[in-house]
């Protein structure tokens, strides 16, 4: 290659590769990086044993649907991975007047506070207060139904 052409060429090729770094490192993500994803493990656990005077033991199925939505920014536009809906299948099925448990793992969904519920045969039950979901972090998380008068009586996490 010719001297005048060298001189055109390197300038030429130093140039594009700084434009292509540049724009790579500008460019907004779309959604957020796989690290920053996390879960909850989400139990609702219903300690209250009611006095059943026919004595029926039948079980029933018990509807049950998982709620989660993401507090965004002010900036932040909202990703599936913002917020859930599981209606659980198949539904529980077991002796409503006994106490029981149900749990469900939810996966891959974007770290920060999260407003979480649970509806339960009709009757929804949300945590009074955001939980932080940390990234690559596992929140367990649990609705509790009082053993003594069957009240909700909060939901606590670790």
């Amino acid at each position: 290659m010719s001297r005048s052409k060298l001189r055109f060429a390197i300038p030429l090729v130093v140039f594009t590769v700084a434009a292509s770094l540049l724009v790579s490192c500008t460019l907004p993500l779309q959604g957020l990086p796989p690290l920053a994803k996390g879960s909850f493990f989400l139990e609702f656990n219903n300690a209250f044993a009611q006095l059943n005077p026919s004595g029926n033991k039948t079980p029933s199925d018990i509807p049950v649907v998982w709620e989660g939505s993401r507090q965004l920014g002010s900036e932040e536009k909202q990703a599936a991975e913002d917020t859930f809906n599981i209606v659980q299948t198949p539904t529980v099925n077991k002796v409503a007047t006994d106490a029981w448990f149900t749990t469900r793992l939810v996966q891959d969904i974007n770290a920060g506070d999260w407003n979480l519920s649970v509806t339960v045969d009709g009757k929804k039950m949300s945590c009074g207060s955001p939980i932080t979901l940390a990234p690559k972090a596992q929140v367990n998380v649990t609705f509790q139904v009082s053993k003594d008068n069957g009240d909700y009586t909060g939901c606590t996490h670790s």
